[in-house]
């Protein structure tokens, strides 16, 4: 089977958050409140599922102006429960403005790998549960030109690991889950791209999966494609990537790989795809 698409999740994959505007968030709402704000994804949702449950014209959003509305309402629940209560409005929109989903970096090493990727002829995508501003997002971090797709939940009306957005992303690229690889820092949603068949890959940022996971270097990657796919260039372009130990790694998330061999593949047990089952490392990001 050739490969000839790999798609892509967006947060904790491609791209973070930009530090330096959740530094103003968190100063103006301490400002406003007395109060530190609480970061943690926990309370994103927990605030999110408030907009959600109260009625809000606009949830889920379909465009990026619903979004922006539904956002600003998120802000205002914010202030609620820190007690903000002076100018509102205007704070809410100030930080809309200044905070909207678009503030994002790229982690340092992904244009190297889509670089690569893209002249090798592969059809790229991404597959993301966010907003209607995917496109957006990329377009600001300067690398949306890589992509042919972008298949984000809020759209498609469905998030990972339902089988409904995976299917969305392989009709954008008129390719089959087998001749496509798929690589999310979540392993719930790396588990469900291999359901359907994607050869799908985890990204563990945190450096800590134990056995049967192996650290073995970048140039896996094009190892594995090559197998596949002829190489246009030389494989070894990926492996000229700084490798650092403590850095990150890719798990193949797969449950049925047979035995790691270290540096290498794992080895498949008789009538199952042959699918990497490895912990890649790399210059501390992908």
């Amino acid at each position: 089977m050739r490969y000839k698409a790999v798609f892509f999740d967006r947060d904790g994959t491609l791209t973070e958050n930009d530090l330096a505007w959740e530094a103003l968030r968190r100063e103006k709402l301490r400002e406003w409140s007395g109060r530190p704000f609480d970061g943690s994804d926990a309370y994103f949702m927990r605030m999110f599922q408030k907009v959600m449950d109260g009625g809000f014209p606009f949830a889920p959003y379909k465009t990026e102006e619903q979004e922006l509305a539904f956002f600003r309402q998120w802000y205002l629940y914010v202030f609620d429960d820190m007690g903000i209560t002076q100018k509102r409005d205007e704070r809410a929109d100030f930080l809309v403005q200044h905070l909207w989903y678009t503030k994002k970096r790229v982690y340092p090493e992904v244009r190297e790998v889509l670089e690569y990727f893209r002249g090798e002829g592969y059809r790229l995508g991404v597959i993301s549960d966010s907003p209607p501003s995917l496109e957006r997002t990329l377009q600001s971090c300067g690398i949306a030109q890589y992509f042919t797709s972008f298949t984000a939940s809020s759209l498609v009306g469905a998030g990972k690991p339902s089988p409904v957005i995976f299917e969305a992303a392989l009709r954008a690229q008129g390719v089959t889950a087998e001749e496509s690889l798929y690589v999310d820092d979540c392993r719930p949603e790396a588990d469900g791209a291999r359901e359907q068949g994607f050869t799908s890959f985890w990204l563990n940022r945190e450096g800590k999966a134990g056995p049967p996971f192996t650290y073995i270097a970048w140039n896996s990657c094009a190892n594995l494609c090559s197998r596949h796919n002829p190489p246009k260039s030389p494989a070894g372009r990926l492996g000229t990537l700084r490798l650092q130990p403590e850095g990150w790694g890719l798990c193949g998330s797969g449950r049925k790989a047979g035995p790691f061999r270290p540096g290498g593949m794992a080895a498949s047990p008789p009538a199952q795809r042959r699918v990497p089952r490895a912990f890649w490392t790399a210059g501390g990001s992908f």
